[in-house]
């Protein structure tokens, strides 16, 4: 059985790239395109392209591709992309990465341009540490 929903959440490079690896295999899934949601500040991966399609991979897409193109999305965000976050009582936190299956309607997981073929997403969020 596939897992049908997860939301995976890290720090660093090596943890994406398992991430990716897991989503991949576990959800039996295969990414053909992706699309920039601005409102969400996230990333979004999908089964399906068309030959217009700007986001169209020209290749299967792997665990190590999936990662080298989501870190490079990460790494454009500004820094108020992740101050915005912050609720102003963190006594310490890290920029980190939400990876996940997107969907229409929640506030943590929704997206703007969501269709079905919408398989995984990936988003800056923060980890919090503290006392």
């Amino acid at each position: 059985m596939a897992i049908k929903n997860l939301s995976i959440i890290g720090t660093d490079i090596d943890t994406l790239t398992a991430a990716c690896e897991f989503a991949l295999k576990q959800m039996s899934i295969s990414v053909k395109s992706f699309f920039i949601d601005n409102k969400q500040h996230a990333i979004v991966f999908k089964e399906t392209t068309n030959e217009e399609d700007p986001g169209r991979f020209p290749i299967d897409v792997t665990p190590v591709i999936l990662r080298e193109v989501i870190w490079r999305f990460l790494e454009q965000q500004p820094d108020d992309v992740y101050e915005n976050l912050l609720s102003g009582y963190e006594e310490d936190w890290s920029k980190a990465w939400d990876l996940f299956v997107p969907d229409w309607y929640s506030k943590d997981h929704g997206i703007e341009h969501y269709d079905i073929c919408s398989v995984l997403a990936c988003k800056p969020t923060i980890v919090e540490y503290g006392k």
